[in-house]
């Protein structure tokens, strides 16, 4: 099922936009050159990804990979200064804050307040190698109640969520698992 927006309460599959890789923080790849291009890279699809509506992102670069990749970014979703989104597509919707500098080769953004650099695709040419594998059996969910905060240790998951005004913190590492399940006013 390809994702082309995300709405409150649907699920996320990584297998439906290829390979993603979630760096917690800062250092998640710290060596060699290909890992020095991802650095501070915490959400990385291969071919399309999406913030949804009044989700942000509050530290990291955000990137679609691939030729033909789109990033939406849906109504109140926001970007941190600082930092990158690279897409071949970005489409920017109503209300959506955009603080990060941005790179594409398309720009659709009703509010017209950003604009983009070109980028040349893949945005990383070389990546480090990423163990893709499926979560194992029997995995526990992980889930963040409404309007609390929780830090989420490495490891294999089967459903993460994140209630409405939740806050989930991820831990530096490998994570596993087969979907993220989002609400209102999310913050990971």
């Amino acid at each position: 099922m390809p994702i082309n927006r995300m709405k409150p309460n649907d699920w996320i599959s990584p297998k439906a936009f290829g390979a993603i890789a979630l760096a917690a923080t800062l250092g998640l790849f710290t060596t060699g050159a290909a890992e020095a291009q991802v650095g501070d890279t915490v959400l990385f699809a291969t071919g399309s990804a999406s913030l949804g509506i009044d989700s942000s992102v509050n530290s990291g670069n955000i990137i679609v990979n691939d030729a033909g990749g789109t990033l939406d970014l849906d109504e109140k979703a926001s970007t941190p200064s600082g930092y990158a989104m690279k897409a071949d597509s970005i489409d920017i919707e109503k209300d959506a804050t955009i603080n990060s500098a941005a790179f594409c080769n398309t720009l659709s953004d009703v509010n017209s307040g950003t604009s983009c650099s070109a980028l040349s695709l893949p945005a990383i040419a070389v990546l480090p190698q990423f163990v893709s594998q499926a979560p194992a059996a029997g995995s526990s969910n992980f889930t963040v109640g409404e309007g609390k905060s929780k830090t989420i240790s490495p490891g294999d998951y089967d459903v993460v969520k994140v209630r409405k005004d939740g806050t989930l913190k991820m831990n530096p590492g490998v994570y596993q698992g087969n979907r993220i399940w989002n609400c209102l006013d999310v913050r990971v």
